[in-house]
């Protein structure tokens, strides 16, 4: 496209196209504002990325290479260390500030842009890659991705880069293998989904075979290996454990995320079509005039498979029927496990209104106009989102405020930490853990207050009814509140319940105690199958408390074929009627999962209350089994400054 050029009377003096680029520029500064927008304040800051930046930091301090990466979200096998690697820069940069890591998923989300520019051009000119780099700029679920870390967002500019080498092999130049090799498994590195993509990428070498010798074949296995080594050198010594968990998730045999089931194909087919619709908007007639160029997209690629030039559009149609797989995966789909697909709708959008405009300038201006008014609502739903977003619990400005009060709490003596979440694992202890460390240092010495911190989401798991638990954000108790009498019940396990004053009852054969090395727990066996006895069997400890907010937490898990289970606890006035119920509704639901499941709740006690009464419950057929059961008082008003959405 020759945008701009001197009178023919000076034919040696042209200018080099600039209005592209200048475009480009333009999406990019855009794209930078609004994900650098109160990015300290914001950002979310979560157990994943706490356990990214714990793992960048341990390389870091220690000096150790890392030869794993982080477990898979269906906790079946470990990835390469690949993001430690990638987060490094950051941490050696800021010393270790969170905000700053952040700023990966920024900076991956540039290189997105620029990739998509490239690729866009790369298949049929600027046009296409200008639409498409506009899309992912302005998109909400891009920018809302964007502006935290995720291992996810990291994969797609090496993924793109990639692609573009293999259709440059493709057109002749095959050092560029030497590339693609590499940014393939840097990629894979950062997230399993992009295991989908090997079905693509062997029909699309065996459809096109390029022209490469064996050296070149050679050296990008050897680069690849290189950068993988690290993960080859454990598989090597370790049987190979991750490799054969990353063959039994091909194989649809790893098991879904956290314990979650997944849903029938069609259903996750459904998710995928309505995450779709977020990530290309569908509202209203423009939104149809957006998919109606994503269709137009489509048929461009369609009809050049059989061209001497397919290489492109076969990558493409090859990329979005990878969509299918996903009715394969092993859980419920997340946005984040779309990564791999996500820029497939936009490519097409670009494919569709480069089409029109070859065809005719009239349609091609129309449909570049619907694309700049789509993409202009976009981003004004984002600032709009992102200028009255508070800060919350779980952004980093709100741990910040947390810990900033924990430190207060404790009056600069030493102090010891409990976190209690509803979430899985420690893995969600580690956001607090970090900042305590960074921001109030080692406290050496004698432990002589206990600080825990309280998160709660606005929503606990739903219930047969549908009921779901609200309670209040982030409190944080001491250890010096109003003591709870005999009846305490002991964490971890049941050993002052089981011995001095508090048992667990009403007594029942079947109800029985064992012992294993993380302490006591209690194995309930349900009744049989559900709809036989819905409330199953249950023990219950009764605790005189004095009015006040209190909190149960426990863990729990559940195994058998239909084992579940429900915890409540009920406030008993001095005749031994009922005052309040919590959480409401079905109480907090343990579905089927064989992994040990953190779960509290909180539970009101007014002035007419005198008791507690806590119920463990088991239902349906299989086995259900609680420890680490806990009453605390929650004295402390929530965190000034931290709102709960």
């Amino acid at each position: 496209m020759r945008v701009l050029s001197l009178t023919a009377s000076s034919p040696g003096l042209r200018l080099r196209p600039v209005l592209p680029q200048l475009g480009l520029l333009a999406i990019v500064g855009v794209a930078l504002a609004i994900r650098l927008y109160r990015l300290p304040e914001l950002t979310l800051f979560l157990g994943d990325q706490a356990g990214d930046v714990l793992g960048a930091q341990d390389m870091l301090q220690s000096g150790r290479i890392p030869l794993l990466g982080p477990m898979v979200s269906t906790g079946t096998f470990h990835l390469g260390p690949a993001i430690y690697w990638l987060l490094a820069p950051f941490g050696l940069a800021s010393g270790g500030d969170p905000a700053v890591y952040a700023l990966a998923s920024v900076l991956a989300d540039v290189a997105t842009i620029v990739l998509l520019a490239s690729l866009g051009r790369l298949l049929q000119g600027w046009v296409t890659g200008l639409v498409a780099a506009a899309l992912w700029a302005t998109g909400e679920l891009t920018i809302l991705f964007g502006r935290f870390l995720w291992n996810s967002q990291l994969l797609v500019p090496f993924l793109l880069l990639a692609m573009i080498a293999m259709l440059l092999v493709a057109r002749g130049r095959p050092r560029w293998l030497l590339v693609a090799a590499p940014a393939w498994v840097i990629a894979w590195q950062l997230h399993q989904q992009v295991l989908l993509v090997l079905p693509a990428a062997a029909i699309w070498w065996a459809a096109v075979r390029p022209a490469v010798t064996r050296r070149i074949v050679l050296g990008s296995i050897g680069l690849a290996l290189l950068v993988e080594a690290p993960f080859v050198v454990h598989e090597v010594t370790h049987q190979l454990e991750n490799t054969r968990g990353m063959l039994a998730l091909l194989g649809g045999s790893g098991g879904g995320a956290g314990g979650q089931v997944r849903p029938p194909p069609i259903e996750q087919l459904a998710d995928v079509a309505h995450i779709a619709t977020r990530v290309i908007p569908s509202d209203g007639v423009l939104g149809l005039v957006l998919w109606g160029t994503v269709a137009l997209g489509l048929g461009w690629c369609l009809r050049r498979l059989r061209a001497p030039e397919r290489a492109g559009p076969l990558a493409v149609v090859l990329l979005a029927a990878t969509t299918v797989l996903y009715a394969a995966w092993p859980g419920p789909i997340d946005p984040h496990y779309l990564f791999v697909v996500m820029p497939v709708p936009m490519l097409l959008a670009g494919l569709g209104v480069a089409t029109a405009t070859g065809r005719s300038r009239v349609a091609g201006a129309v449909l570049g106009a619907v694309v700049l008014v789509v993409a202009a609502g976009s981003l004004a739903t984002s600032a709009t989102m992102l200028r009255d977003q508070s800060v919350t619990w779980e952004t980093l400005g709100g741990h910040q405020a947390v810990v900033a009060a924990i430190v207060a709490e404790s009056g600069g003596r030493p102090f010891a930490v409990q976190l209690d979440t509803t979430f899985v694992g420690d893995l969600y202890d580690a956001p607090y853990r970090y900042l305590l460390e960074r921001i109030a240092g080692p406290r050496p010495g004698r432990v002589d207050l206990e600080t825990w911190l309280i998160s709660e989401r606005g929503a606990g798991e739903a219930g047969p009814a549908g009921a779901r638990q609200v309670v209040p954000g982030v409190w944080i108790g001491r250890s010096d509140a109003p003591a709870l009498g005999p009846e305490l019940i002991a964490d971890p396990g049941f050993a002052s319940a089981t011995t001095g004053g508090g048992a667990w009852g009403p007594p029942d054969p079947t109800v029985t105690v064992i012992s294993d090395p993380a302490g006591d727990r209690m194995r309930i066996p349900g009744p049989g199958p559900a709809d036989r006895l819905p409330d199953g069997r249950s023990v219950a400890q009764t605790v005189p408390v004095p009015p006040g907010r209190y909190l149960i937490s426990y863990q729990a898990r559940s195994t058998g074929a239909a084992g579940s289970g429900r915890v409540f606890g009920q406030v008993l006035d001095s005749g031994g009627g009922v005052v309040a119920t919590a959480p409401t509704g079905a109480g907090n639901w343990t579905r089927e999962n064989p992994d040990w499941q953190l779960a509290s709740f909180f539970v009101d006690v007014p002035a007419n209350g005198a008791r507690i009464v806590i119920f463990l419950r088991a239902m349906g057929e299989g086995v259900v089994e609680y420890r680490a059961v806990s009453l605390r008082a929650v004295t402390s008003p929530p965190v000034p400054g931290v709102a709960v959405r």
